[in-house]
């Protein structure tokens, strides 16, 4: 009785061996897939990276550096151009002198970053 049990026990035993096989197939070719994806994605989104954060560090250097300036100015001038400068300056002077800023640098290294390429292909 035990002899004839031995032969279902084993082909039990071989078809769930089969699954474990498969599942380990299919996670091999994800992997390989996701590593491609990977490798592929990861230069433009360390690169986009790269740029949002030169951009925001340019930003914020803008707008400490004019916002320094003009608290510097405010304690050599008199009360009253203080005055006239805020009826004439808005509110948000400072935020959007910097981004003017910030996009004149990005326009100017975009250019010479164009030039490089251009100067080195040729």
């Amino acid at each position: 009785m035990a002899l004839q049990l031995l032969p279902v026990i084993i082909g039990g035993i071989a078809k769930f061996t089969k699954f474990p096989a498969l599942v380990a197939i299919l996670f091999s070719i994800a992997t390989s897939i996701f590593t491609f994806f990977l490798k592929f994605f990861t230069r433009r989104v360390a690169m986009n990276l790269v740029i949002v954060s030169m951009i925001t560090a340019s930003a914020v250097l803008a707008y400490t550096a004019i916002e320094s300036l003009l608290f510097t100015i405010k304690f050599f001038v008199p009360p009253e151009v203080s005055v006239g400068l805020a009826i004439i300056a808005p509110t948000n002077f400072t935020a959007c002198a910097s981004v003017l800023f910030s996009a004149r640098l990005i326009r100017w290294v975009w250019e010479w970053k164009a030039w490089v390429v251009y100067a080195i292909s040729h």
